[in-house]
């Protein structure tokens, strides 16, 4: 997993994790609650800190987090919709890679290339990736 300059891990790299987790029945997996649990009970110094994607502490629960969620998701809209700007939403730093990468960028593109008549099985999934990309 060590590159040239970088290294990445992430646990969702690892099936049987990904396995795991996603036996968990969805009522748990809901809205972070799990998480936000598992937070407050073992690494509770954690919580006295806001989420960086909804700007409260996790012990603020689901009422104090909504006003903040729709501003930003308002906030958000006019950046897309009047700018043309894509907020970034994910740590995956791929977009920046290629973006900022010729390399990276004409791999990928001939790679896409080479395999988008496999996508003609399916035009519901090859229409938007044209017209929208994938974000």
């Amino acid at each position: 997993m060590i590159r040239k300059y970088s290294e990445f891990a992430s646990p969702s790299l690892y099936v049987d994790f990904l396995d795991y987790v996603m036996r968990i029945k969805p009522k748990y997996r809901f809205d972070h609650a799990l998480y936000s649990e598992w937070i407050e009970n073992y690494v509770s110094i954690a919580s006295n800190y806001p989420w960086k994607k909804t700007g409260v502490k996790i012990t603020q629960g689901m009422l104090k987090r909504s006003p903040e969620k729709v501003a930003a998701g308002i906030v958000e809209k006019v950046r897309r919709d009047i700018f043309g700007d894509k907020p970034q939403t994910s740590m995956n730093p791929v977009d920046c890679w290629y973006n900022t990468n010729p390399e990276l960028r004409e791999v990928f593109e001939t790679y896409l290339r080479k395999h988008i008549h496999i996508l003609n099985e399916h035009p519901e999934l090859l229409y938007p990736i044209f017209c929208e990309g994938t974000r």
